[in-house]
């Protein structure tokens, strides 16, 4: 039988049957790529995808990227769901260290410490795109969505290993000295700054190669957040209790110290939200507390401004093996702040402004990374030692 929305000529049925999937398919408006080990949605692609409504500030930071939209790959895909407290089984990941999220696809990358893997995952179903190795304990993972790389540091092994982000080819093995530990992307300089916890340096890696190391500003960094805007990066410190910045001015990379906090606390992640412009500082007070600071920075040489503090459940305790104080993100949908509570297996959410203790939702074992989506609204929550993953939505 011939449809005339088909075929002017009579068709042999294997024909017809060619053309009406592609008649589907082009409904669908599936475009996709098929690199080895699974399904990759093209850079212009996005799941479920929703607009940022935050306003952006008149100074000119950086809005997201505006997103477009497409239909499942499969029509029968359904999301799935991973709530707390335990979530969902993560395949192939033996010690979930580090998330990232790539802002354009919502692919989020996993690095599994003990067994020295990369996995991308899909972002609505966790279908496992690919799984690649990696140096010795992956430990941080970055995005930069501009040059569609990759960066994974390897604590273990003194190197960063970049991979293509849509493939996860691998296109370089860095080395950048002794145990780096996080990593951070500055796409509009093709750019990525390494934490290296030996001697306190922070290493630069330009295109893709590294282009020289600076001292860090303080001792034993921690937490690194990047300001895109101003090209630079908040670098916490541990030990002494030192905040900086490393910038790139004129023609070259320097570090600043801005603040020394002499009080005893212990300082770890870091989180900036370019919305508000401000710096969000997880710590543990010399008393064994855990707070979360709200600090305004300033350019050297000013002061910056304290504006808020929270009291969080526990991270644990310094020295301890299993201690957290990783996992802190801003969702920029919203401007809600999320911190991994590792000791006593919880979340917190604190309004924008960090003034506020809005909730805190009760996690399985060890919560540790934390990764944000702001186009699809979605916060992931990785739980270490299960290997789990929790997503708010």
């Amino acid at each position: 039988m011939c449809f005339r929305r088909f075929c002017t000529f009579r068709q042999t049925q294997a024909l017809s049957a060619v053309k009406i999937l592609s008649g589907l398919v082009l409904l669908a408006g599936l475009v996709f790529s098929l690199p080895g080990r699974g399904f990759f949605p093209l850079a212009s692609q996005r799941l479920h995808a929703q607009e940022n409504s935050r306003v952006q500030p008149a100074d000119g930071t950086i809005p997201p990227t505006a997103p477009s939209r497409f239909l499942p790959i499969l029509l029968s895909q359904r999301p799935v769901e991973c709530p707390p407290p335990n979530g969902c089984a993560l395949p192939d990941v033996d010690v979930l260290n580090g998330l990232a999220v790539h802002p354009t696809t919502g692919i989020l990358y996993v690095t599994s410490r003990d067994n020295d893997r990369l996995l991308a995952l899909q972002p609505t179903t966790l279908a496992v795109l690919a799984s690649v190795p990696t140096g010795d304990q992956p430990w941080g993972v970055a995005v930069d969505e501009r040059n569609g790389h990759v960066y994974v540091s390897n604590f273990g092994s003194g190197d960063v290993w970049i991979y293509d982000a849509t493939t996860l080819a691998l296109r370089a093995v860095v080395p950048v000295g002794e145990e780096p530990t996080l990593v951070a992307t500055l796409p509009e300089r093709n750019t990525a700054l390494v934490l290296l916890h030996k001697n306190s340096r922070v290493a630069v890696i330009e295109e893709m190669a590294k282009t020289l190391d600076l001292p860090s500003g303080g001792s034993g960094p921690a937490g690194i957040a990047v300001d895109r805007l101003r090209s630079q990066a908040y670098v916490n410190h541990r030990d002494s209790g030192h905040f900086a910045t490393v910038r790139f001015t004129g023609s070259s990379w320097q570090t600043r110290s801005n603040l020394l906090l002499d009080d005893g606390r212990r300082l770890f992640a870091v989180a900036y939200d370019p919305v508000i412009q401000r710096l969000y500082a997880h710590y543990q007070a010399e008393t064994g507390q855990w707070f979360v600071d709200t600090w305004k920075p300033e350019p050297w040489p000013a002061l910056w401004g304290h504006e808020a503090t929270v009291a969080v459940p526990s991270s644990g305790n310094v020295g301890s093996p299993q201690i957290g104080g990783a996992g802190l993100a801003v969702n920029p949908a919203t401007g809600l702040l999320y911190t991994a509570n590792t000791a006593d297996r919880s979340v917190s959410v604190v309004a924008s402004g960090g003034a506020t203790l809005v909730d805190t939702l009760a996690t399985g074992e060890d919560p540790f990374a934390v990764a944000a989506d702001g186009t699809a609204n979605r916060v992931y929550i990785g739980l270490r030692e299960p290997g789990r993953l929790i997503v708010l939505q």
